[in-house]
């Protein structure tokens, strides 16, 4: 297919795919003379140079921005095959030169324009993609690194923002690409990528259901002598320990011989390592618990009652004196 760059001379150039010569439309009307990147980028579009031209062509609108500029950058994308771009490029020209209110872009080149985005609507590929459980936890995507730019309700494009974080989308929603090779990731917090490589064609419509792998938790449990761990009441085996379990709130008890029992409870999340390090202390036996307190008890306890006994037993009563064969007493004072 041709492709027709505003020049600032009427000129002919040639498509490298079609090798048919274009007749270009004249520069930016009644602005003055064009800059020295604009002319650039011109030259470089006769010689089928897209890159270089597309740089120079992004150079002149940072100094001098413009729908025409616009316009040679969105048709520079296009003959790259960057159609997603392109259409985004060329809806802001043509938006950019209603809002002027001068009309930047002629009749014509607004014709070709219009004319260029409906063309790149037919040769986008689109994919309806399910993600399973996005609408309970927040769910990104991304294609070729790239996060996706949303157009409307459950309506995105790939390949038009730059590589960085992704926006959460919803669950079902149609995202438009580039034909070719893509690499789309589905990307939850708790839940193993999903990847899906795409080879799409011109104009294709399909649709991918995915869903991500919710991942377990990884618990480490260690402590400074070997001990036995329990979790939930289930013998797990010694320290060190290495295990995996769903996600979920566990309690953890670490027990040795002669040692305090060490107890813990933790929130394991999904995807995340918990790791847990206890510090054994010695059993601190209760002093009813050791033989000479019961012993000393045994002492104080005898002591006590015959102290008891002592102090508490009445007088003894002396039995009455016997007179002997006369009758006889004689009182003590």
């Amino acid at each position: 297919m041709g492709s027709s760059v505003a020049s600032p001379a009427w000129a002919r150039v040639w498509r490298s795919s079609s090798r048919r010569p274009r007749r270009l439309a004249p520069t930016v009307p009644g602005s003055g003379p064009p800059s020295t990147e604009f002319e650039l980028g011109t030259d470089l579009v006769q010689k089928t140079k897209w890159a270089e031209a597309l740089a120079a062509f992004e150079r002149a609108q940072a100094l001098r921005p413009h729908a025409v500029t616009l316009y040679n950058i969105g048709a520079c994308q296009r003959a790259m095959g960057m159609y997603t771009v392109a259409r985004e490029t060329f809806e802001r020209a043509l938006a950019r030169s209603a809002a002027e209110g001068k009309g930047e872009l002629a009749a014509s080149l607004a014709d070709q324009t219009r004319t260029f985005v409906t063309e790149i609507e037919g040769l986008l590929a689109r994919v309806k993609l399910d993600v399973r459980g996005a609408e309970g936890e927040p769910t990104s995507v991304t294609v070729d690194g790239r996060p996706l730019l949303a157009r409307g309700p459950g309506e995105y494009v790939a390949g038009v923002r730059a590589p960085g974080l992704a926006d959460a989308v919803p669950g079902r929603f149609t995202v438009a690409m580039n034909p070719g090779h893509h690499v789309l990731v589905v990307h939850r917090e708790g839940a193993a990528d999903g990847v899906i490589a795409l080879d799409l064609r011109a104009g294709e419509s399909s649709e991918r259901i995915v869903d991500p792998a919710r991942l377990p938790a990884s618990i480490r449990v260690t402590s400074n002598l070997e001990a036995v761990v329990t979790i939930n009441g289930k013998d797990a085996g010694p320290t060190p320990l290495d295990i995996q379990r769903p996600a979920g709130v566990y309690r953890i008890v670490l027990e040795r011989e002669k040692f305090e029992p060490y107890s813990m409870s933790i929130d394991a999340k999904p995807g995340k390592p918990v790791k847990l390090h206890a510090t054994l202390v010695p059993e601190r036996v209760p002093i009813t618990k050791r033989w000479w307190f019961w012993t000393g008890i045994g002492v104080v306890v005898a002591g006590a009652a015959v102290t008891t006994y002592a102090l508490t037993r009445p007088d003894p009563v002396r039995p009455p004196l016997s007179g002997g064969g006369l009758g006889w007493t004689v009182p003590v004072q």
